[in-house]
């Protein structure tokens, strides 16, 4: 790989161009002649940069609250019904980053469950309460079952 500004292109302030240019090239993008092919890299940096975004019609908020988590696996699910080709591995980012949304409000809501518990009546209670917690067993969601398991006798 060579220096554009080897070959006598001076950029904006004087000095040679650094761009790097392969061999047998004779300018970079900047200094062709030919302005179809810095067209071309720009029309693909712009298209790299709109797949990028989340799309317009995306509220997040922030994901400020477990609702706006809901809102916007809504969303994604509208764009998915409505349009020819959606960007699938965008839309997938968006879903990964609300569950990480809702993991973590599951976390502080089990925290502030966890202080409330240990403040009732001299933390007696509260530990009683939250060692039942721990020790009774998981209750699988409606759905969420293995095919092997059987559901409550």
């Amino acid at each position: 790989m060579k220096l554009c500004g080897e070959n006598g292109h001076k950029s904006r302030d004087g000095q040679p161009c650094r761009f790097r240019i392969p061999h047998g090239a004779t300018s970079c993008h900047h200094h062709d002649p030919d302005p179809s092919r810095a067209k071309a890299i720009n029309f693909n940096a712009v298209q790299a940069q709109r797949q990028l975004r989340i799309p317009d019609s995306i509220d997040t908020n922030e994901f400020a609250t477990v609702d706006d988590c809901l809102r916007v696996r809504a969303q994604v699910v509208t764009i998915l019904k409505t349009e020819k080709r959606p960007d699938f591995k965008r839309l997938d980012m968006i879903l990964k980053a609300t569950s990480g949304a809702s993991a973590d409000h599951a976390t502080k809501a089990q925290e502030r469950q966890n202080e409330i518990l240990l403040q009732l009546d001299g933390h007696g209670a509260g530990l009683a309460a939250l060692q039942r917690l721990k020790e009774s067993p998981l209750r699988v969601l409606p759905g969420k079952r293995a095919p092997t398991e059987k559901g409550p006798a």
